[in-house]
């Protein structure tokens, strides 16, 4: 208990004085620490926000929609939709077509990003659960009393001791996975990666055309 209570206290102290450097230097250390989940989460955040208050938009084509998946235009038109109805207007109503235009692109940006992000991202690997079950093991013997002691005895196993016999070096206990999980497992997994990586290009891609156009 009182361990559980120094770690909030300790968590607290760290959030204060990182919330001290954002008011002095507008970001703080840990901001650093991790730039581009910044960008996969927070940015996508702040463009939504800017999208849902904007009154005004650029004079532009925005000729990208053209290349959107339709399924992803008609999501992102509902969520579009929908923050209009919140906002007080009647459902349906079309404020105007290059302003809808304009909140696509933006929503395009935000979700571009979130997919780039390992976490965020739509696709799943299918191999992912019972490939890492045949290589870390299944611990569904000790997940309702789960403890961590249990857990490193199940999964480690001592290599070497000290010359007190104590504990010196553990080595992590992995399984052989069956040859055929694996590769499908390793092909899902790159295809993965190549998706995010078009998904971010494709984000900073129109960052870099529309840059300039992101005020409200």
């Amino acid at each position: 208990m009182f361990g559980y209570l120094r770690h909030k206290i300790k968590d607290w102290r760290f959030e204060k004085r990182m919330a001290k450097q954002r008011v002095k230097r507008g970001f703080s250390d840990n901001d650093c620490w991790g730039m581009h989940y910044w960008f996969c989460d927070t940015f996508p955040k702040m463009i939504r926000r800017l999208r849902d208050m904007k009154h005004g938009y650029p004079e532009l084509p925005f000729e990208e929609i053209e290349n959107f998946p339709l399924q992803w235009v008609a999501e992102a038109s509902k969520e579009i939709n929908d923050n209009k109805i919140k906002s007080g207007y009647e459902e349906g109503v079309i404020l105007d077509d290059t302003f809808d235009r304009w909140q696509l692109i933006l929503t395009r940006i935000a979700w571009c990003l979130e997919q780039a992000d390992e976490e965020k991202t739509e696709i799943e690997n299918e191999y992912e659960k019972e490939y890492n079950r045949q290589v870390w093991g299944d611990d569904s013997d000790i997940e309702r009393n789960w403890s961590f002691k249990k857990w490193w005895a199940k999964h480690h196993v001592v290599e070497k001791y000290d010359e007190k016999g104590k504990p010196k070096l553990y080595r992590v206990i992995t399984g052989t996975p069956d040859p055929k999980i694996k590769e499908k497992y390793w092909n899902r997994y790159e295809e993965i990666i190549k998706y995010r990586e078009k998904c971010k290009d494709e984000a900073f891609d129109l960052l870099k055309k529309y840059f300039y156009n992101l005020w409200d």
